[in-house]
């Protein structure tokens, strides 16, 4: 998944705050090798979302 699929998964519209979540550690993400792209694989997210590291407020 991209972050703009991540984005409407977790219904946020800022696209830029699922880019910053996964810069600081607080998404679980994937890089590939020599890219800039983040790749998030969604079985992650899924079990991601019931952790307490969901709470994200949307003035974000």
């Amino acid at each position: 998944m991209d972050s703009a699929q991540v984005a409407e998964m977790l219904n946020l519209n800022n696209v830029k705050l699922v880019q910053r979540m996964a810069r600081e550690g607080r998404l679980p993400v994937r890089r590939l090798l020599g890219r800039r792209r983040y790749m998030f694989l969604r079985d992650e997210v899924v079990e991601w979302l019931p952790s307490d590291k969901t709470r994200v407020t949307p003035s974000e």
